[in-house]
């Protein structure tokens, strides 16, 4: 068993994806409900022109 940290590094590039979309929200808090939003797929981003879609 070889052991991997794919899934640390998706999660790592996901919030630095949405902290490039971020740029400019009001708070903290905004940010983190963006990124649990994101995290548990209740919205999905898309990559290419990091427009945010779905609710």
């Amino acid at each position: 068993m070889s052991a991997s940290n794919g899934q640390t590094e998706d999660f790592n590039n996901r919030i630095k994806l949405i902290k490039r979309i971020a740029f400019g929200y009001r708070n903290f808090t905004t940010f983190k409900t963006r990124i649990y939003l994101i995290m548990t797929n209740k919205i999905t981003v898309c990559k290419k022109s990091h427009t945010p879609f779905g609710v």
